[in-house]
């Protein structure tokens, strides 16, 4: 009897589990031992959603990295063109907008044209587009001032006057300082030759061949092209970045270290040439 008694009762408390109302506006019930729920504050949402555009995004982008450097180089060669540094939106829209065959270019368009021109372009919070510049603002340093000595007055008895004849001094003769030279350039012909007017170019093989030999002995390889994840053309610019050359240099794309080291080079012309193919 006291087995079947137990049996019933614990029939009875089952089916009072199975009646039990639901728990109040659809929430549901958790056991004591399952983990507490987890709730974005406004400000973690508005964190999460940062990006590194200043501009409304657009629902669709279906343009590729390529075609906004195509843009940057539009942008570009417009203000090196007109030899301007600014440029505002009612000029930057309608370039970008043909180079990506847009007819309504928004603001996002333009500054992500900017993002993407390895370095030559900014977009400024007015909506303008920036030319940045790769010669250096010289800083000069002012001289310490010195307070004067104190004068001292200290009476001296006159000499003698002693007449005597000098003979007059020859007057020097005038020379002409030498004229200075100009510093000279750095010229890129990416893609091209120079057919006249240049003295001596020198390829990009030859600039960046005893970089590459110190790079491979530093690391011990043959060449520095063998070394994981592409490390080797890192070390190559960085290199660059110390000894940029001067003169005019001829560089073909398809070199396997002009990927790594055209941001240095362009950064530092004074003049770039480059071919369409």
């Amino acid at each position: 009897m006291n087995r079947l008694q137990e049996l019933l009762n614990k029939k009875r408390g089952n089916n009072v589990e199975k009646t039990l109302p639901p728990a109040p506006n659809g929430a549901a019930v958790l056991s004591p031992d399952a983990a507490p729920r987890e709730t974005l504050t406004a400000e973690e949402a508005e964190a999460s959603s940062e990006t590194p555009f200043a501009s409304p995004i657009p629902s669709k982008d279906k343009f590729t990295d390529e075609q906004y450097s195509a843009a940057a180089d539009e942008l570009l060669r417009h203000m090196r063109d007109r030899n301007v540094t600014v440029i505002g939106s009612v000029a930057s829209r309608p370039l970008v907008g043909r180079a990506l065959d847009l007819k309504r270019v928004r603001p996002y368009y333009v500054e992500k044209a900017c993002l993407l021109s390895e370095g030559t372009l900014r977009f400024g919070e007015d909506g303008k587009v920036h030319r940045n510049s790769s010669i250096p603002h010289l800083v000069v340093a002012e001289e310490p001032k010195v307070a004067p000595a104190p004068k001292v007055e200290a009476k001296v008895a006159p000499a003698p006057k002693v007449e005597a004849k000098v003979a007059p001094a020859p007057k020097p003769k005038k020379t002409k300082a030498p004229a200075a030279e100009p510093a000279e350039l750095l010229v890129l012909y990416i893609d091209c030759l120079p057919m006249k007017g240049v003295e001596k170019a020198q390829a990009f093989e030859d600039v960046i061949e005893p970089m590459v030999q110190k790079v491979a002995e530093n690391n011990g390889v043959a060449s520095p092209l063998l070394m994981q994840y592409g490390e080797g053309k890192n070390h190559v610019a960085g290199l660059l970045r110390v000894q940029c050359p001067k003169g005019s240099v001829v560089i073909s794309s398809d070199n396997p270290y002009w990927a790594s080291c055209k941001t240095v080079l362009i950064q530092s012309a004074d003049v770039v040439i480059k071919g369409t193919r």
